[in-house]
Formats: structure tokens, C-alpha cells, sequence
């Protein structure tokens, strides 16, 4: 326990309930109804890159960005760019982020170790994502849904 100045307590307390609210705790699991809302919701690029990260032949494989994004056929620079906003989104809605971005140490050329940052999907999440973007590719072929901006 650490005691607070009288004058701080409000500000410390606003700070705990933030916290608190973006505890992993107060995340609601992803299912099938929530994965299929996210990538209705999410525009193009962020669609491609759950697409992409989902595709059985990379679901669950950790990936760099620059395999990502020569995959997207866009600069490594656009990744960050589409990851920032989709996990904003998801952190919105109170959801974790689909795309788990890590750091591994890995033995560069002369030996040395070197961190890298890796992307990976979880292969529940995975299909989830494939059965949304059929889900969504159904209803759009039957003029259902417009397609966003």
C-alpha cells in the first residue's frame, strides 16, 4: 500500500478505474456471432490482413511483417498502420486483438541475437475469420450488405 497525497486521490482513482477497465480480465472472448460483426465492421485493409493471418496454410504460424505485408502486396511500413485502428476496434468493443504481435530473439547472420517482431493468429480465431469472410461474401453476392468505404 502506498500512501497518496490528499490533493492526488481523485487522479489516482481515475487512473485505477482506467486500470481496471483495460485489465484482460474485463475482455470478452471472441465467438463466431463477434468475429463476424469485426470483419463486417473493419475496412478493406484490415480485412486482408485478417484474411491473410487466417488462411489455413498461416493460421497459427508466426509470420514477420515484411511476409505480411509483401503478402498484402503493400510497404512493411502499412502494417502498423491497419494493426493500430483493428485493435483499437476490438479494444472498443472489449475483445482481444485477433493478431497477436510478439518479439523473439532470433541468431542473426554473424551469430548475434537479435529481437524481431513476429504476427500470428490463433487458429480458433482463425476460423472464425474464415467462416465471417464467407459469411460476409454470401451476403454481399446477394446484395444484402454494401460493401465500406
Amino acid at each position: 500500500m502506498v500512501p497518496v497525497p490528499e490533493e492526488h486521490v481523485s487522479q489516482v482513482m481515475r487512473m485505477v478505474v482506467r486500470l481496471t477497465d483495460n485489465a484482460p480480465e474485463s475482455l470478452q472472448p471472441w465467438d463466431e456471432d463477434a468475429v463476424a460483426q469485426l470483419f463486417a465492421e473493419v475496412g478493406e485493409p484490415a480485412r486482408a490482413l485478417l484474411s491473410y493471418l487466417a488462411h489455413q496454410s498461416r493460421a497459427g504460424k508466426e509470420l514477420r511483417p515484411k511476409d505480411v505485408a509483401d503478402g498484402l502486396h503493400r510497404e512493411q511500413s502499412d502494417v502498423p498502420g491497419i494493426i493500430g485502428p483493428l485493435n483499437r476496434h476490438c479494444h472498443r468493443a472489449k475483445r482481444p486483438p485477433p493478431v497477436e504481435s510478439r518479439s523473439v530473439t532470433v541468431t542473426s547472420r554473424l551469430g548475434k541475437p537479435v529481437r524481431r517482431r513476429t504476427l500470428v493468429m490463433h487458429e480458433d480465431i482463425a476460423t472464425m475469420i474464415r467462416a465471417a469472410e464467407e459469411k460476409l461474401r454470401v451476403t454481399e453476392k446477394r446484395g444484402m450488405v454494401r460493401k465500406p468505404r
